[in-house]
């Protein structure tokens, strides 16, 4: 599955994780929001949990060595997740 409004082809190389695709460069302008973590400051709660779980579910079944470029981009994708996730808590509990 690709973001919404992609249009980028599948590639056989690609790598997916839940309903997401690993990103890459020069890719349309929805992928590149997203190789660029720039989609995470719009999402919902419900949406980063979910990709949270695909991307520690999928990065708990890569192999080492394997898909070593989009391991990376996966765990810097966590990270900013989980951030984003703690963020976005801490203004919740702020405003109750």
């Amino acid at each position: 599955m690709t973001a919404r409004g992609c249009s980028c082809r599948l590639r056989p190389e690609d790598l997916f994780y839940g309903a997401y695709r690993v990103p890459w460069p020069a890719a349309c302008d929805v992928e590149d929001a997203r190789f660029h973590h720039d989609d995470i400051a719009v999402a919902d709660e419900t949406t980063l949990n979910a990709e949270l779980i695909a991307l520690t579910e999928t990065l708990a079944r890569l192999r080492p060595g394997r898909h070593v470029l989009a391991c990376e981009w996966l765990r810097e994708r966590h990270g900013r997740v989980r951030t984003a996730l703690l963020l976005q808590s801490a203004a919740a509990g702020t405003a109750s």
